[in-house]
């Protein structure tokens, strides 16, 4: 009994959606407020946060989505903003830790990474990255070893010389590293990031998301709105759905295709558990007839 001290319930489910209680079963609209607002639990960005540079507003630009490097030769939407690697590099699509054989074993300590990965070399191994302009800058690092070490630089278009940003050392597990946090600006202007291995194993990036930005419009009553404090939005996103505050009568969730790929009715909740990853827009109808549109990206 040691072995198996674990009970399995089983609840039937007859539903055709999800249950949202009274709202489901037809019943009159219950009475209440709510109180307390959903927090960011980090699996989800800040949404289309406002970034002010030089008395100019700007929110996120999405330039590589959290890119895995499972394609046998990198696919376009990222090359385009490769300026420059060591020829020592690797790509291996499918990576899945050291001394993992995929399916059915993953390599040691490489939990929380997915498959996939590009290969910068130890010693002197590099990457660049030639952006327009730079917001955010990430990627899940894992180290072939001990004393595996990132150097970040970077430079500015027309400057010869880079500039240092902080440097990094971890081991044969799963770092998640933040670039601008180790020291790359951001920047609305053409911006350089260089990744260098300097330490004595190679390093394995994957999961790689690049955002830059682009003019913020919020106030153009023909563009798609952001959501700030300025724009007094009350929406809000949690780790699986949108909320949406106010006489709510229907919320549509569309792809950038305008596919629709979520919806809820009477409710001022919607839900993103299906969702994948993505650039999205939520279309909230209220019931006086107006709408809002909200632009997201869910990663």
């Amino acid at each position: 009994w040691l072995d198996d001290y674990s009970t399995t319930v089983t609840l039937p489910y007859y539903g055709l959606a999800p249950d949202y209680g009274a709202y489901e079963a037809g019943w009159e609209r219950p009475v209440f407020e709510l109180k307390t607002l959903p927090v960011n639990d980090g699996t989800l960005p800040d949404v289309n946060e406002i970034t002010t540079i030089d008395g100019m507003d700007y929110q996120k630009k999405l330039l590589i989505n959290d890119y895995l490097f499972q394609d046998a030769t990198l696919a376009e939407s990222i090359s385009q903003y490769v300026s420059d690697a060591a020829s020592g590099n690797k790509l291996l699509p499918t990576y899945y830790g050291k001394s993992g054989n995929y399916p059915t074993k993953i390599g040691a300590l490489y939990g929380g990474a997915t498959l996939g990965a590009y290969v910068i070399a130890k010693s002197s191994g590099y990457i660049e990255f030639s952006v327009p302009s730079l917001s955010e800058m990430r990627s899940n690092c894992y180290g072939g070893g001990k004393s595996s070490t990132i150097q970040v630089q970077w430079k500015r278009q027309g400057e010869s010389s880079w500039h240092d940003g902080e440097s990094v050392t971890f081991d044969q597990r799963v770092f998640t590293v933040n670039f601008v946090a180790y020291g790359v600006p951001q920047t609305a202007e053409p911006i350089i990031v260089r990744i260098n291995s300097t330490g004595s194993n190679d390093v394995y990036l994957t999961d790689l998301t690049l955002n830059g930005f682009e003019e913020y419009t919020g106030d153009d009553p023909t563009s798609v709105s952001t959501l700030s404090e300025r724009s007094g939005g009350g929406i809000f996103f949690t780790s699986n759905g949108i909320i949406a505050y106010g006489d709510i009568a229907s919320i549509s969730i569309v792809d950038a295709a305008g596919r629709q790929v979520a919806s809820s009715a009477l409710s001022q909740f919607c839900n993103l558990a299906s969702v994948g990853k993505g650039v999205y827009a939520a279309i909230i109808t209220a019931k006086d007839g107006s709408k809002t549109v909200k632009k997201f990206m869910r990663q």
